[in-house]
């Protein structure tokens, strides 16, 4: 809802990568060079860059490490912390082992039935904290590219979404609910949160995000800017904004269903 008052699968591999001729499979480990920081904890400090934010100072590398947002900071820390304990109990060190070693990691989260999507989150976040194998990230070595070619073979990826539901249904079960003043708070909000989701092409985080300190009321629609990132912004692009326009009956129009509801929180509550 909205802050204050209205608070499977793609079975190509990573955009970055190509398909490379099938490679021999080789070691592809390098030599240490300096002490091997401790990864085995999950901990994003090391994960990514470790070999350039280890000559940075903390706040450059604090800044550095801001290139990920929190969702891909928590997936990749997720897998980190298992592949560093699968090469724990090998003993094996996470940022500098053999192609054949990140292969048959991948092979073992293959065998546990684990998807295309998930499995190549976790050939990104190994890419992201292991050191070069032959002068090339992991993402980007022939042989991995070539395993996770295989693996999209033999477990083609299933669309995201593989069913629907008719929106009629929805909107006549609105409809029968009667006047936005007869409703319950419960019942107002629930349809309050339908309408928005249907009369507007914004992500489901986008929606969440709505905050009445970013709204205005311009009559016939209403518009929120969304006040953080999401995942749809990029470098030099204005943050994302949603409009939401009257409709022609009442009972299914968003901009007095979202009145009504400002209207009642700001009776009986206030802004919360």
């Amino acid at each position: 809802m909205v802050s204050h008052a209205v608070n499977n699968d793609d079975c190509r591999p990573n955009p970055s990568t190509q398909f490379s001729p099938d490679p021999p499979i080789i070691d592809g480990s390098i030599p240490s060079t300096g002490q091997v920081r401790d990864l085995s904890s999950g901990s994003l400090e090391g994960i990514g860059g470790h070999t350039i934010t280890a000559n940075l100072s903390k706040a450059a590398a604090e800044l550095y490490s801001k290139a990920w947002r929190s969702g891909t900071r928590a997936s990749y820390k997720s897998a980190w912390k298992r592949w560093s304990s699968w090469c724990n109990s090998r003993e094996i060190n996470p940022i500098q082992t053999s192609v054949e070693n990140i292969i048959q990691f991948l092979t073992t989260l293959f065998n546990e039935q684990k998807q295309y999507r998930t499995i190549n989150t976790y050939r990104s976040a190994i890419s992201r904290g292991h050191n070069l194998l032959n002068s090339m990230s992991v993402g980007k070595h022939p042989a991995i590219i070539h395993h996770m070619r295989a693996i999209c073979n033999v477990r083609t990826p299933l669309p995201r979404y593989q069913s629907s539901w008719d929106v009629d249904k929805v909107l006549s079960c609105i409809t029968g609910w009667g006047d936005n003043s007869s409703l319950s708070m419960k019942i107002l909000v629930q349809k309050l949160t339908m309408l928005l989701a249907l009369t507007s092409a914004g992500r489901v985080s986008e929606i969440h995000k709505l905050n009445l300190d970013f709204m205005c009321d311009k009559g016939d629609h209403i518009i929120f800017q969304i006040p953080s990132l999401s995942k749809t912004c990029r470098p030099g692009k204005t943050k994302p904004e949603l409009k939401f326009y009257k409709f022609e009956d009442n009972n299914l129009c968003v901009v007095e269903c979202l009145r009504k509801y400002l209207e009642l929180t700001e009776k009986n509550q206030g802004y919360q």
